[in-house]
């Protein structure tokens, strides 16, 4: 099957057009590059965003792990986008994953979504996925953020996907 052609530019694009850019980064996210992101990152907030400092950068710390973790193609680039629209700042990032994975990345997404919302009975579901999955950080995520995380998938062909995760923050 011919392999589709997947622009990483024209994906950037789509966001500098509509947002204000804080922090932008393609290509290889390392240990060491995530703490230059997240300082790039708190010296771009505004005077008025500093109570959600801590919350912002631990969810950037958070997500930008997730993608040295689980990247599945090494070659392709990586990204991590922070943005500021009207009353939201949005961290944004996305990576290669295997068709596999999509479902794990999904799932993870959707119960963080559902189980994070509060009710007794999903409490109790909550510890028992923190026990048995330790990558449900996204949990974490969306407790910082107290907004639904979002996923979107785009095929670069038939063994990478790019997975984009957003996290969004109300200020």
């Amino acid at each position: 099957m011919k392999a589709l052609h997947f622009d990483i530019n024209k994906y950037l694009d789509q966001y500098y057009a509509t947002s204000e850019v804080l922090v932008s980064f393609k290509g290889m996210i390392t240990e060491s590059k995530i703490g230059r992101l997240l300082d790039e990152l708190e010296l771009n907030l505004k005077k008025n965003e500093r109570q959600l400092r801590s919350s912002i950068l631990l969810v950037a710390s958070e997500m930008l792990d997730n993608v040295v973790k689980y990247t599945s193609d090494k070659i392709l680039p990586q990204v991590f986008l922070a943005i500021r629209k009207l009353d939201t700042i949005q961290i944004i990032t996305a990576n290669t994953i295997t068709p596999i994975q999509v479902d794990s990345l999904r799932n993870a997404v959707y119960d963080a979504n559902r189980l994070s919302q509060g009710k007794v009975k999903e409490k109790v579901e909550l510890n028992q996925a923190k026990e048995k999955n330790k990558k449900l950080g996204l949990m974490d995520v969306y407790h910082k953020t107290n907004n639904p995380i979002q996923i979107n998938f785009y095929t670069i062909n038939d063994g990478s996907i790019f997975a984009e995760v957003i996290a969004t923050f109300k200020i």
